[in-house]
């Protein structure tokens, strides 16, 4: 881990993509894909223990467009918004 700090207890929930063949990982070999899903999904749980008070969730099947333009994704993405902001407004630690 780089030594980027902490967020103390903010309330922080990092969404993870889990699929990125549509992303920036299109055109590479099925083990590179699978090579690179390890190494970001290791960099997001970094990214979430960057606070005390944080969850982080796999989206499994969605790219980083998907979790702003799918139907069926946008949903936990504002549900995600909506739980940092309820935690900002009552102090309360977000629900794992």
């Amino acid at each position: 881990m780089c030594d980027t700090g902490n967020l103390g207890a903010l309330p922080l929930v990092v969404l993870t993509a889990g699929d990125h063949r549509r992303d920036f990982a299109a055109g590479i070999s099925a083990a590179s894909r699978m090579q690179f899903e390890g190494v970001w999904r290791k960099l997001q749980a970094e990214l979430a223990a960057l606070s005390t008070n944080s969850v982080h969730r796999i989206v499994d099947g969605t790219g980083h467009q998907s979790l702003q333009l799918d139907n069926a994704a946008v949903p936990m993405t504002s549900a995600a918004i909506l739980e940092v902001v309820e935690a900002v407004r009552t102090g309360q630690p977000l629900a794992q």
